[in-house]
């Protein structure tokens, strides 16, 4: 089964979270203070505007990755450290 995990605000849905976003400069500073987690760049794997990889590899994955967008933070088909990487991060 696939699934998205979301980091957020909103109180009930990550998708109704007006009023509730996480500001882009806040994930910006989390990710500046952990040494695992940089910024994607064109030349990686998996890039896409916003997205970041966290330096950490899984056998048989490209590669954990997060990505803010809307005022959420979200990863899709996390394992258990990426859930748990998630928690600490929130």
């Amino acid at each position: 089964m696939r699934y998205d995990l979301h980091m957020t605000r909103a109180p009930y849905s990550w998708s109704d979270n007006a009023g509730h976003h996480i500001p882009e400069a806040e994930w910006l500073a989390v990710v500046q203070a952990d040494s695992e987690l940089r910024m994607a760049t064109p030349d990686d794997d998996y890039h896409m505007k916003r997205m970041v990889l966290w330096s950490r590899k899984f056998e048989g994955d490209g590669g954990p990755w997060f990505c803010w967008d809307d005022g959420n933070v979200y990863s899709k088909n996390p394992n258990a450290a990426i859930v748990t990487k998630m928690r600490r991060a929130a």
